[in-house]
């Protein structure tokens, strides 16, 4: 018996899907990218052959989950207890709101100021700052809030891929 030509081959194939190359040129459409491994198969089977093969795919992390590091920055003059008593209700609110939003693993922290800014809170989630919040005193003074801001950023280590966010909390012009 002869034997078939190629064309006669293809003829018999079981095609799951065509692609015309003309020349030596690949087809332009969806190239592997990234990591994957191999990069391209090719199989010419006929009917009853059968081929498998092993594809290792390793996606990228992607984007991180939004998250944030939000420091309170508190007057602590004694015109201020009312909105020292406010915080601990606002920031439970804040939390849920940024978690209905998909903003995650919060970490909130507080600082109080007077003449100068003092740590009373480092690093926690809301629960912490409510805890902390209760720290808060009410004296006369002279306050500026640009001695709470400095505070916190000599304080204070910021995550690198959590956005940073400063509340200041005053009766004052800052």
């Amino acid at each position: 018996q002869e034997m078939p030509t190629l064309s006669e081959v293809l003829e018999e194939r079981v095609m799951l899907s065509v692609v015309t190359v003309e020349g030596d040129d690949p087809p332009a459409g969806n190239p592997a990218q990234g990591d994957v491994n191999p990069t391209e198969i090719e199989h010419f089977l006929l009917p009853t052959d059968q081929a498998t093969d092993t594809v290792t795919l390793t996606f990228d992390q992607g984007t991180p989950i939004p998250t944030a590091d939000i420091v309170f920055i508190v007057d602590e003059s004694g015109s201020m207890a009312g909105e020292h008593a406010w915080i601990a209700d606002m920031v439970t609110d804040l939390e849920a709101a940024l978690e209905a939003e998909g903003i995650l693993n919060n970490q909130f922290a507080l600082i109080g100021y007077l003449a100068e800014g003092r740590l009373i809170g480092g690093w926690g989630d809301a629960d912490a700052l409510v805890t902390a919040a209760s720290s808060l005193t009410t004296n006369g003074g002279t306050e500026d809030g640009y001695d709470g801001i400095d505070e916190a950023l000599d304080q204070l280590t910021f995550r690198s891929t959590a956005a940073k966010h400063f509340i200041l909390i005053t009766d004052e012009d800052r």
